[in-house]
């Protein structure tokens, strides 16, 4: 079989590789208010039937060979333009500004019996939509509101009956400020939260920009995927508009527009506008964001309302509705956000936005009652108003010791259940600290490196006020072929939240394995430990905004495990490989430095720590490890690797990932196994993480010389087969990759290409994400057979993301 046609067919990224003598023309298509204009058709006069379309945000690349050529930008609406452009052995930049005419616009029909003025409407709309982006800097006062509920549906011998187990609300006060194009800064002063707040949506602007007038919607929180606005550049190919009503409103005429996804479209709304006429401004909206880019949400509303005065125009509310069901229950919320004290034209210094986009002040969380009393601007509902009065009752007795007592005595009841299920618990409220212990029905694991074992884990925290904590934890083992007693002690301490400072301390006497980086079949095999009584300590902490720096330190006594006893019984399950790596006892010492980088990033400051929001540069790493030899130490080395990473946003065509990473020994004096550099691979089977292991790898090679490697990462969130109306039911996402490895040792050469589909499925309160992938790989040294692969992942609800 030919892999270079397989991989060519499998994924686009190989094409890069393919055009490695071209040079790349590339650059963003803007219109006349300096907005990219998306699905532009960028074509080569000279070459027929050769050329490529703008993506979200206006970007295109061609490659093309050394010569002279004609570019030329045609779209719907806009006058077609030809650029001449000369290739010298060098890439080329040309942005391009498309002027519209009124004449291609006016050439859009609608098709049907009855005539239909939504698309004259939208058409105005689109035309007239950059006096309202806010091109000037603004502050108003918001008032939001966050309510969740969760109903269980219960059978009773007559009927159903319904019930809510728990209600959560939040109600924040705070002054926020935008600036063109996307700057924000937000000053909360005032936060209650009673309940559980994770449920809760949108309790900062930082959760998602839902500016209509942009062309892209993105909500991070909600969806790793942005959404194309209806009022878009590109929103009259992309939607299908059809006029409700026609109505008039204090002598002011307004048309009533439904807005609904076209065939070919991908992470579009469903839902409503009211466009006021002669202005062409959003009145009012209600949109419905698409379940198959809503993994945490079964449904997903936006409400808003507009106002304008004599020379302002601005949005006076916001609502958003979403609910989600698992099982027999279902969670249902609902925020509310209203504006007032408008102040436009602000002149602002220049560093008043920067990258702390939200902060929170302590005292925000003692507001009383006479401060939500003055600044509530939406009523509570009759059941808020109940179950605040309930809390508000009960915080009194809740927090009377007596209560508290009761309360940790029921949790820490010893039960059968807890010490052979769960594990037990012991929790002492007033100090906020756990003791947490083993279940006994895991304490025995039947097969393990030398034989079976018997293991337990003790583990302390205590969590501060200034939110602060440490951690201890004791783990002993023992084999009960081989009569042996191991373990290990550790212990943490978090002593800055703000800059995520800690340091960690850790001794034992235990097995190590030699190479973490093996397949998950090999991984426990006999050959992949040794024995090793080790002490360390590690600390890491936040230097200045985005720079990380971490220093440790190890001192451990390695021994072989050729004098243990093993018990054959398991080994077929590692591989049938029943191999020890022989070596001779000795001591070894090391440093360990890292270094990481990630420019502009964005947090949110509460008052005893940090949220960290991401930036959109790249994660630059180093990372130094040191083999001493001193103090009866006998390894010496220098190994250096460094590298880069990145999450990358390329709009309705999907998210790419990316990582880089390179190193080698710079000296190797005196190299034992357990310090080599290994390549990751996946093994048989299962999919692994696609940026940190090669899928079709025959072995986890050792290098001592310079290596590269590339991880290349890509789900197209439907953009591709959401364009197949009968696909397109079906919400499944293609991803599709590439993995590069050169090594200096015997000079490797290894290509890697898969392309797959994920299906995002839900059990209960969890989403989970199925994929089936294709494999493909080819070396210089060896020959690789085509697999398919499986893999399952768990949806992050703290972080709203997948693992990659």
């Amino acid at each position: 079989m030919n892999f270079k046609n397989i991989i060519l067919c499998l994924v686009f990224i190989q094409s890069t590789l393919l055009f490695s003598q071209k040079y790349s023309v590339s650059g963003v298509v803007q219109n006349a208010s300096n907005e990219p204009v998306a699905f532009v058709n960028v074509s080569v006069e000279e070459i027929p039937n050769f050329g490529t379309t703008t993506d979200i945000k206006g970007n295109y690349k061609l490659m093309l060979f050394e010569g002279d050529y004609t570019l030329i930008f045609s779209f719907l609406g806009y006058e077609t333009v030809k650029i001449p452009i000369v290739i010298k052995k060098s890439n080329i930049k040309q942005n391009i500004i498309l002027q519209s005419t009124e004449i291609q616009l006016n050439a859009i029909k609608i098709s049907g019996k009855k005539s239909d003025k939504s698309i004259e409407v939208i058409k105005n709309v689109i035309e007239n939509k950059n006096k309202y982006l806010y091109n000037k800097s603004f502050s108003a006062e918001a008032y939001i509101k966050a309510s969740e509920q969760t109903t269980t549906k219960v059978k009773s011998e007559k009927k159903d009956s319904n019930f809510s187990p728990s209600f959560n609300i939040s109600e924040i006060y705070l002054k926020v400020y935008f600036s063109s194009p996307n700057k924000i800064k937000e000053l909360r002063e005032g936060v209650k939260i009673v309940g559980d707040k994770s449920g809760l949506f949108f309790l900062s602007h930082t959760e998602g920009d839902f500016n209509f007038y942009k062309n892209l919607i993105e909500v991070p929180s909600i969806s790793e995927t942005p959404f194309l606005s209806p009022i878009s550049n590109s929103a009259i190919i992309a939607y299908k508009f059809k006029m409700i009503k026609t109505f008039y409103e204090n002598e002011k005429k307004y048309y009533h527009i439904k807005v609904s996804p076209g065939l070919m479209g991908n992470a579009l709304f469903n839902g409503e506008l009211i466009i006021e006429d002669s202005t062409w401004a959003i009145k009012q909206l209600r949109l419905v964001a698409p379940k198959y880019h809503t993994p945490e949400y079964d449904f997903f509303e936006i409400i808003q309302e507009f106002e304008t005065d004599s020379t302002n125009y601005y949005l006076k509310r916001q609502e958003f509705n979403y609910n989600a069901n698992f099982g027999k229950s279902k969670k249902s919320g609902r925020t509310i956000v209203l504006y007032s004290k408008y102040q436009f034209d602000l002149n602002l210094n220049k560093k008043f936005f920067n990258t702390e986009l939200s902060s929170t002040s302590e005292e925000a969380y003692e507001r009383d009652t006479q401060f939500w009393t003055q600044f509530r601007k939406e009523p509570l509902t009759i059941e808020e108003v109940k179950f605040l009065r309930k809390t508000d009752s009960l915080f009194a007795i809740t927090n009377q010791k007596s209560y508290q007592d009761s309360i940790d005595r029921k949790t820490n009841q010893i039960t059968f259940t807890k010490l052979f299920v769960f594990g037990q618990q012991n929790y002492k409220r007033s100090e906020k600290r756990t003791w947490s212990f083993k279940p006994l029905l895991f304490v025995y694991t039947p097969i393990y490196i030398a034989g079976p074992r018997v293991n337990y884990w003790v583990s302390y925290e205590k969590e501060f006020k200034n939110r602060k904590n440490i951690s201890f934890s004791v783990r002993p083992n023992y084999g009960i072929l081989n009569e042996d007693l191991k373990g290990s002690m550790s212990y943490s301490k978090l002593y800055n939240p703000f800059k995520r400072s800690f340091y960690n301390l850790s001794l034992g006497s235990d097995f190590g394995i030699i190479n973490g980086f093996e397949s998950w079949i090999r991984l426990f095999s006999r050959s992949n430990f040794y024995v090793h009584d080790f002490a360390s300590v590690y600390h890491k902490t936040e230097i200045i905004n985005g720079l990380y720096f971490g220093v440790g330190s190890e001192f451990s006594n390695r021994r072989s495990v050729k004098n243990l006893k093993f018990d054959s019984r398991g080994d077929s399950l590692w591989g049938g490989n029943t191999q020890i790596v022989d070596f001779q006892y000795y001591r070894a010492l090391y440093m360990s430095f890292y270094v990481g980088f990630v420019p502009f990033q964005k947090y949110i400051r509460e008052p005893f720590q940090k949220l960290i929001l991401g930036s959109n540069w790249p994660e630059f790493f180093a990372r130094y490890r040191k083999g001493v030899p001193y103090f009866s130490s006998v390894v010496d080395f220098d190994y250096l690797e460094f590298g880069v990473e990145q999450d990358v946003k390329i709009g309705l065509l999907g998210n790419s990932k990316y990582r880089f990473v390179s190193g080698e020994f710079l000296t190797s004096k005196d190299l034992r196994i357990v310090d080599f550099k290994f390549q990751r691979r996946a093994g048989p089977v299962f999919f692994s993480n696609p940026l940190y292991s090669f899928q079709g790898i025959d072995s986890t090679y050792s290098t001592i010389k310079r290596f590269y490697e590339l991880h290349y990462f890509h789900r197209f969130n439907g953009s591709l087969i959401n364009k197949i109306p009968l696909l397109k039911k079906l919400n499944i996402i293609e991803v599709a990759g590439a993995g590069l490895l050169y090594t200096k040792e015997r000079n490797m050469q290894y290509v890697e290409a898969f392309v797959g589909i994920e299906k995002i499925i839900r059990l209960w309160n969890e989403r989970f994400k199925i994929g089936v992938f294709f494999v493909g790989a080819q070396s210089n040294l060896y020959s690789y057979s085509p697999q398919f692969k499986f893999t399952i992942e768990n949806y992050d609800k703290v972080s709203n993301k997948w693992p990659y």
